[in-house]
């Protein structure tokens, strides 16, 4: 299975995560397949006819999600096209997967405001996450008891406010997909940075690695800014679904 996405440079945590657990789906004998991972869905192989539109419109058509982001090389637009749901094309840009230098990110820390600190995510912590909407997706794709075992994150207070967070939003072996946000007013003020560097040298402390995947123009500003190399910006398939 692992050879329809060898080429794949964007979503490789992604892609790991379903090749290691289990999300990975391919028709019999199809020369393509598809992975599912939390918000995305990753197609690989060559998907040029009319079953594999069918193959990719039933996978959107049933998704548990409501707005799906589906990766699509370059075979497989028409493909989508094909299957008549209509959808809207964004960018997100990839970064390599060698990681930070961890003298890099202490040296970034020493920005810390006085009296912030770190909150590691686990407990009561765990929950407060999933109330939130700005930190829902640092554990929405756990229980309590798999982020306790795989996920890991922390959340930066200042003041006795918690700013912002940086959290695996999936696990696969030896590495987590990064998920970081900032709370709306407090954005701006670098504490995205802290938070990241802070779950990098965590990971790291743990032999992890940390594969990075930007969504919009800030979170790729903020990839360099840790020290990230670019691997391209790339097209995202955005599709609504009928999922409630």
């Amino acid at each position: 299975m692992q050879a329809f996405f060898a080429d794949h440079m964007p979503l490789r945590g992604m892609i790991e995560y379903g090749l290691s657990h289990g999300k990975a789906v391919r028709p019999s004998g199809a020369p393509y397949a598809a992975i599912e991972a939390g918000d995305f869905l990753i197609l690989g192989g060559q998907g040029t006819d009319a079953m594999a539109a069918a193959f990719a419109e039933e996978l959107i058509d049933t998704s548990e999600v409501s707005e799906l982001l589906v990766y699509a090389p370059d075979a497989w637009r028409s493909v989508l096209a094909a299957a008549g749901l209509p959808y809207t094309v964004d960018t997100r840009w990839a970064f390599q997967h060698q990681q930070p230098q961890d003298a890099h990110l202490h040296a970034l820390l020493q920005g810390m405001p006085e009296g912030a600190r770190f909150l590691p995510i686990e407990g009561d912590w765990f929950t407060w996450c999933r109330k939130q909407p700005w930190t829902s997706d640092f554990v929405s794709q756990y229980t309590a008891a798999q982020y306790a075992r795989e996920g890991l994150g922390v959340l930066l207070e200042v003041q006795g406010e918690v700013v912002a967070g940086a959290s695996s939003y999936l696990s696969y072996p030896g590495g987590i997909e990064v998920q970081v946000e900032t709370c709306a007013d407090q954005q701006g003020r670098g504490y995205a940075t802290l938070a990241a560097a802070q779950l990098l040298l965590m990971a790291h402390s743990r032999d992890l690695m940390v594969t990075w995947d930007a969504a919009n123009e800030a979170s790729a500003r903020l990839a360099r800014r840790l020290g990230y190399r670019d691997a391209g910006a790339y097209d995202i398939c955005i599709f609504k679904t009928n999922a409630q």
